[in-house]
């Protein structure tokens, strides 16, 4: 037998105990039970139980009732404002990565090219005084940063932009040399 410490076994969920009876649309995140099962209300999707609540009990019925626990999906002032700081740092800390970054690129982008102006001038071959600009600068660091020449002068402690001759036409030095950058605080 059975040890009389031990309680009873369960009563039989009825309807109406916080149980109702399963339908075929659960989320697809838990399977569906058997139709006509009872399933405790807490299992059952809210949007379902809402539209249940205010269809039982005619259209004059309120959706939502205060007090009785149905979910909500506002949100209140506090947690919106907690979501918007936290977007904001995950923004702010982004451009400050893309920035490193693109200090990184456009410094290794002027010694790559330094070599290649050596080399030609050594071989007495066409020395092409183009600015170094970045490969994927569009794609990788543009919608971060904005254009190049506005990034390049906004980092004076980095490089230093000298205006050429033409329009347009204009030069980088590497101000900082091989001093690491690291990301401002």
């Amino acid at each position: 037998g059975r040890p009389s410490w031990l309680p009873g076994p369960p009563e039989p969920a009825r309807l109406g105990d916080g149980y109702a009876v399963s339908s075929s649309s659960f989320s697809a995140a838990a399977p569906a039970p058997p139709a006509g099962l009872l399933v405790p209300r807490s299992k059952r999707p809210v949007k379902e139980e809402v539209e249940e609540r205010s269809t039982a009990r005619g259209p004059s019925w309120p959706a939502v009732i205060p007090g009785i626990g149905v979910k909500t999906e506002a949100k209140s002032e506090l947690e919106q404002k907690r979501e918007e700081e936290k977007e904001k740092k995950v923004h702010d800390a982004t451009v400050r990565d893309t920035a490193c970054k693109a200090i990184c690129a456009v410094k290794h982008g002027l010694r790559q090219l330094q070599r290649q102006r050596l080399k030609r001038e050594a071989a007495g071959e066409f020395v092409d005084d183009r600015p170094f600009v970045p490969e994927d600068w569009e794609t990788a660091f543009f919608p971060h940063l904005g254009s190049y020449m506005k990034f390049l002068l906004s980092r004076p402690d980095q490089f230093r932009v000298v205006e050429g001759s033409a329009f347009g036409a204009f030069t980088i030095e590497n101000v900082a040399g091989n001093v690491t950058v690291s990301a401002p605080a």
